[in-house]
């Protein structure tokens, strides 16, 4: 099977399911795409990309021209891509405007949306894998730390993060330090950063031992890639054919969604009334699930403590236990050192502690109530009794 150069998203794809493989790499077929995550990524990223290249080339704090000129490029891409979610592109205009406001003269930007493996784009880079093997790929954003010491973001936009665990392993964080070292072979350290736009950038950093061994495994990928044949292609059902967006084009998939054993069929085959009978099979299943993932979770904790073990290992995968971190700091600290002007763009109010407050002050609550704003959170689905 002819090969392409190697992106984190072809070696994801390939070691998930060979016939999504296939369709997405050796075929015609169109993906089935959902939402609009695509399109308001695309947006931010061109935003972002256009916003930093700006700035580094005229070597100045942003102006209001910059702000404008950044929010109409969101605006044209979002336009463009056919985002149509009005809660998006407030969003987006409020994380350019934090960046813009945050934005740092000492920053050594090198280079931006840095193109690799591209043989159409006159400036993109040819790297390859020691092995021969090519790579392809952008790296959204890289800048120096230091004369020894290289820093490559990558932009994201989802509203869950890797943990640091995941991000020590991730493919493309592995692919753009491997690239970093071949391209920018003057410094010693690379430190690559999922740089989330609604959440906190996670760090991390590869070793020279595990960067021969990515590279060993991406050149024996290639090379089984060369091997496999089109009567080598089956679908592989896993936790992912559900989001898959090829799923459509897939015999399994439909399979299973239209087994009657499974109780399952396409959602647009419904009636109204059947539609609202499976909503309430499906949360009291997922309630009978819930309750018995608290059993599951607790047994392993048992385990773990009665073991004195860290990992509950079998055959095919571990089981190992992750805590996510929450960063709080000093109110009182930040008030002493920020500027006041300064801390109302920063800060925000715990709206129950300051209703328990107004109770015992209530001489403040005419000022403050004038200035209450209220926002709407993503709708969801609640059930009633229907009339008779």
């Amino acid at each position: 099977m002819k090969r392409k150069p190697v992106s984190a998203t072809y070696i994801k794809t390939f070691t998930q399911c060979l016939q999504k493989f296939y369709f997405k790499y050796h075929t015609d077929k169109q993906p089935v795409m959902r939402g609009e995550a695509l399109p308001f990524g695309i947006a931010m990223h061109e935003a972002l990309e256009k916003m930093y290249r700006r700035l580094k080339d005229t070597g100045r704090l942003p102006t209001t021209d910059d702000y404008n000129y950044v929010y109409s490029v969101f605006l044209d891409s979002g336009l463009k891509n056919n985002l149509s979610n009005q809660d998006l592109y407030n969003e987006g205009r409020q994380i350019l405007k934090t960046r813009l406001d945050s934005y740092s003269l000492s920053e050594k930007i090198l280079d931006l949306e840095l193109k690799f493996g591209f043989s159409d784009q006159e400036n993109s880079l040819q790297v390859s894998t020691p092995g021969g093997t090519p790579l392809i790929g952008a790296m959204d954003k890289t800048l120096e730390l230091d004369k020894d010491t290289l820093v490559i973001l990558d932009y994201k936009t989802s509203r869950t993060a890797l943990t640091d665990q995941e991000a020590n392993s991730d493919e493309q964080l592995s692919l753009y330090e491997l690239v970093g070292h071949i391209v920018y072979p003057q410094y010693k350290n690379i430190i690559v950063v999922l740089d989330y736009l609604r959440l906190s950038p996670v760090i991390t950093s590869r070793t020279a031992e595990q960067r021969e061994w990515f590279s060993t495994f991406v050149d024996h990928l290639y090379a089984q890639v060369d091997a496999l044949r089109e009567e080598d292609i089956k679908p592989r059902l896993n936790e992912y054919c559900g989001w898959c967006d090829y799923r459509h084009h897939c015999k399994a998939y439909k399979k299973v969604i239209t087994d009657a054993d499974l109780l399952v069929k396409p959602l647009e085959l419904y009636s109204e009334d059947e539609f609202v009978e499976e909503w309430d099979r499906f949360n009291n299943s997922r309630k009978i699930a819930d309750g018995y993932k608290r059993e599951l979770s607790d047994h392993a904790s048992n385990i773990l403590h009665d073991s004195g073990k860290k990992e509950i290992v079998g055959k095919e995968s571990t089981l190992y236990r992750v805590q996510n971190s929450r960063v709080t700091y000093s109110t009182h600290t930040i008030l002493k050192t920020i500027p006041l002007e300064d801390c109302a763009s920063i800060l925000t109010v715990n709206k129950a502690g300051l209703d328990n407050y107004l109770a015992n002050h209530p001489e403040y609550s005419k000022d403050i109530e004038q200035t209450a704003k209220a926002s709407f959170a993503v709708s969801f689905f609640k059930q009633k009794k229907t009339k008779k």
